[in-house]
């Protein structure tokens, strides 16, 4: 079994990325900004509001890789040590499902060995996506 928990820093350096789900929603943040330019002029308090959190959430926010899809494997940044990864080779896995919940979704990946990963996820329409895309007969449907 190839799948296995190893250090970020011995990531393949070559590895081709499709998509990378990050925590920080830098697209919202973008866009709140420019809501909040063109708002300030017409309803100062709420422009200026959607202007000074967009910036905050651009420049203070840390941002944080949750996955990696490959064409080969994804990889799960979700390890209590921040230099640890899970790395997944798609045709090693027996099951997923995504989970939706009221605080946060999460993918939920049962390999071959019976071990069962879990990732917070921000992007169902993306991570379910790419899923399909690479292990679709795979996924279990239905509820929790």
């Amino acid at each position: 079994m190839n799948s296995k928990i190893i250090k970020t820093y011995n990531l393949p350096k070559d590895y081709e990325l499709i998509y990378r789900q990050e925590a920080k929603p830098t697209i919202a943040l973008i866009i709140m900004t420019i809501l909040g330019v063109f708002t300030v002029y017409f309803y100062p308090q709420i422009g200026s509001l959607f202007l000074m959190v967009g910036l905050f959430g651009i420049f203070f926010l840390p941002g944080k890789a949750l996955t990696d899809f490959t064409p080969e494997y994804v990889i799960l940044f979700n390890r209590a040590d921040k230099s640890d990864c899970t790395i997944i080779y798609y045709d090693e896995i027996i099951a997923w499902r995504y989970i939706k919940g009221r605080r946060f979704d999460k993918l939920e990946i049962t390999l071959e060995n019976g071990q069962i990963e879990e990732v917070e996820c921000f992007a169902r329409y993306m991570v379910t996506r790419y899923m399909r895309t690479f292990a679709r007969s795979q996924e279990k449907r239905g509820k929790r």
